[in-house]
């Protein structure tokens, strides 16, 4: 299994890779998110693309090297959202998002997990915050 994860000093969100399905155009995932804010945690479904990750990781790249900015990912049915937020001026960041096991059903969990620039690493191959990649 294939999994990111996304911690920080309250919580971590992560993606595994659960199932690909790859074709001409690239591969669609099916994964499952964990998510621990605080004392509430969630696990659920999300459907997405490699290159939905590659775009994410360029943005982490980019938004690590210049320590601002703010890097988007959204499931295909955007029962996961994620916005990770680089603030130079005090060298924090916050990951925050909302996640819904079932898009149409109403339920979201919004999340806030804070972090500074200590949880922030990259090597040549991938973007890490916090924990490395599993």
């Amino acid at each position: 299994m294939n999994k990111f994860c996304l911690t920080g000093e309250d919580g971590q969100v992560c993606l595994s890779i659960d199932y690909l399905s790859c074709g001409p155009e690239g591969c669609d995932c099916r994964g499952t998110v964990t998510l621990s804010s605080w004392s509430l945690r969630a696990e659920g479904k999300a459907w997405f693309t490699t290159a939905d990750l590659v775009r994410f990781a360029g943005a982490l790249r980019t938004c690590c090297e210049k320590l601002e900015g703010e890097a988007r990912f959204a499931t295909h049915r955007e029962n996961l959202t994620l916005q990770v937020i680089f603030d130079r001026t005090n060298g924090s960041l916050t990951i925050q998002g909302t996640f819904r096991e079932t898009p149409a059903d109403g339920n979201e969990l919004r999340f806030h997990i804070h972090a500074d620039q200590s949880f922030i690493g990259i090597d040549s191959s991938t973007v890490k915050l916090g924990a490395t990649p599993a």
